[in-house]
């Protein structure tokens, strides 16, 4: 798991980095279909899709030499995706391996899990979707 994240952030490219991040999504969401909060990370890698091309096209001819730079802004939304990737991805390995082998992985550190990422993981698991989505809204 940590190498195909690994892979997907080394993706050149915000829009094409978003592609690939969207596509992970999908996969999980396919993987876990009970679990909304993993839908909705899909749906919302859309929408930052489309704000990404949007922020390439207009801020470009808007405001060519504005405050606010078309890469300046790409860039922001490019982190934004990367971080939102990296903090749910952790919850394929759960659903493929289960917590407890996640667990188990990220002290080894074979695999790179946040703590609170690691906690929204546990609610989860304890069905407590709503605690986990907070929590997941903490760290990020």
């Amino acid at each position: 798991m940590q190498a195909e994240v690994d892979r997907i952030n080394r993706v050149p490219g915000a829009i094409d980095r978003n592609v690939a991040i969207t596509e992970a999504y999908e996969t999980l969401a396919r993987d876990m279909p009970e679990n909304d909060w993993v839908r909705l990370a899909s749906y919302v890698s859309v929408q930052g899709g489309c704000a990404m091309k949007e922020a390439d096209s207009l801020l470009s001819r808007l405001a060519p030499d504005g405050f606010i730079s078309a890469d300046g802004m790409l860039d922001a939304l490019k982190d934004a995706n990367t971080t939102i990737f990296n903090s749910i991805h952790p919850a394929r390995f759960a659903a493929n391996c289960g917590l407890e082998k996640l667990r188990e992985c990220a002290a080894e550190g074979a695999v790179e899990v946040p703590p609170d990422i690691m906690e929204a993981l546990e609610k989860m698991e304890a069905g407590d979707l709503r605690g986990a989505a907070d929590q997941v809204a903490v760290y990020e």
